[in-house]
């Protein structure tokens, strides 16, 4: 991880006895937020990556991209291992550039945007998974598009959500 010692900022590592996992996180924080750098690993798994928030008028930029490499999100979240069959092991990246209300609750009508997520030799509750998926605020709402492959099945959607439901369009 990537370091810059200025005034307002902070490094700090967590480790868990339990699991051997730990992170490391840069911060920033001179009035915008940024997570200039983390790190989330336990043994060769890890995931890394950078946030960004910046003020701009009424709304908030959020800028983020990262890799994940055999990555259990299970490890990392309380309560998920219970709901989600494992093993899960995420391999790939994703990037995303939003703009969210900085006075309201942000939902799928008041942001703008867009994000994309490629996973590479995953496993989902042991299934070899690949694919990726890309969404972005067009002027009638949300275009959306993903494609998996999952033991050999292939699932792929493209489409429009938008806030009226007879202007979407789905294949």
């Amino acid at each position: 991880m990537e370091w810059k010692n200025i005034p307002g900022s902070a490094q700090v590592t967590f480790v868990s006895p339990s699991t051997n996992a730990a992170v490391s996180v840069g911060v920033t924080l001179p009035g915008d937020a940024e997570l200039n750098g983390f790190e989330a690993r336990s043994g060769a798994a890890r995931a890394t990556g950078q946030v960004r928030a910046e003020r701009r008028g009424s709304h908030w930029q959020i800028v983020t991209r990262g890799d994940l490499a055999g990555f259990d999100p299970t490890l990392w979240w309380p309560g998920l291992s219970e709901r989600v069959p494992t093993p899960v092991l995420l391999s790939g990246r994703w990037q995303a550039d939003l703009a969210l209300p900085a006075a309201a609750t942000p939902s799928a009508a008041n942001m703008r945007g867009s994000a994309t997520l490629e996973l590479a030799d995953s496993r989902i509750a042991g299934v070899p998974v690949q694919g990726n998926s890309h969404i972005e605020r067009v002027a009638a709402g949300w275009s959306i598009r993903a494609d998996a492959l999952a033991a050999g099945n292939r699932f792929a959607v493209q489409g429009l959500h938008a806030a009226n439901a007879a202007d979407e369009r789905w294949r």
